[in-house]
C-alpha cells in the first residue's frame, strides 16, 4: 500500500491505485492460506472472473483427476491473448511447494517494476506474472488458452473429453 504510487493508473488496465492493491495481494493472501492450510493444492479465483460477469459460473465440481494431473512445480493458469500480458491471473492454480518461490518472484518483479517502469504496469499482477513467466517459462503451465476459462478443470467437462472419438 506504500508503495504503490496513487498516480499509476490507466483508464482500462488498471482503473484505480486501491483495486492495484488489492491484485498485488493475490500472492500474499495464497502464501498466507498455505500458511493456515494442510491442502496441497491452492487456487486462486477472482470474485469477479469476467468470463462469468454474464453467465452463471459452472455448478460442478473442478475434476480431481485433472488437478492431480497438474504439475507440481508449476503455477497453472490461463494464457491470454492481452496487449500488454499473455497471463490471466483470474485463475491460478498452485502446489503449496511453489507458493513460497512464485511469492519471492512476485514481489521482486514488482520492486524491479517500481524501480524502473514506474507507471501503471506495476499494479497489474497479469504484466508482472507475465515478465515472470518469460524469465522462468519452466515455472508455468497454461490449462488453458482463453481468458478466464476453467471449463478444462470441471468433472462434466474431463467426462465428455473422456468419451470424444478420436
Amino acid at each position: 500500500y506504500t508503495t504503490y504510487k496513487s498516480d499509476w493508473i490507466h483508464q482500462e488496465h488498471v482503473p484505480n491505485p486501491l483495486l492495484a492493491n488489492i491484485w498485488l495481494e493475490k500472492m500474499n493472501l495464497l502464501y498466507l492460506a498455505s500458511q493456515i492450510s494442510n491442502s496441497t493444492m491452492f487456487a486462486w479465483v477472482d470474485a469477479g472472473l469476467g468470463t462469468f460477469r454474464s453467465i452463471k459460473m459452472p455448478s460442478e465440481e473442478w475434476s480431481y483427476d485433472v488437478l492431480r494431473s497438474l504439475p507440481i512445480m508449476r503455477l497453472s493458469y490461463a494464457h491470454a491473448h492481452g496487449t500488454y500480458h499473455s497471463f490471466a491471473a483470474g485463475v491460478m492454480l498452485v502446489h503449496r511447494e511453489m507458493i513460497p518461490i512464485l511469492y519471492n518472484l512476485f514481489y521482486a518483479e514488482y520492486q524491479l517494476c517500481c524501480e524502473y517502469i514506474q507507471d501503471w504496469h506495476c499494479g497489474s499482477e497479469q504484466y508482472l506474472f507475465t515478465k515472470i513467466r518469460d524469465k522462468n517459462p519452466h515455472l508455468f503451465h497454461a490449462f488453458s488458452y482463453e481468458y478466464g476459462d476453467i471449463t478444462a478443470l470441471s468433472v462434466s467437462y474431463t467426462h465428455l473429453r473422456a468419451h470424444e472419438t478420436p
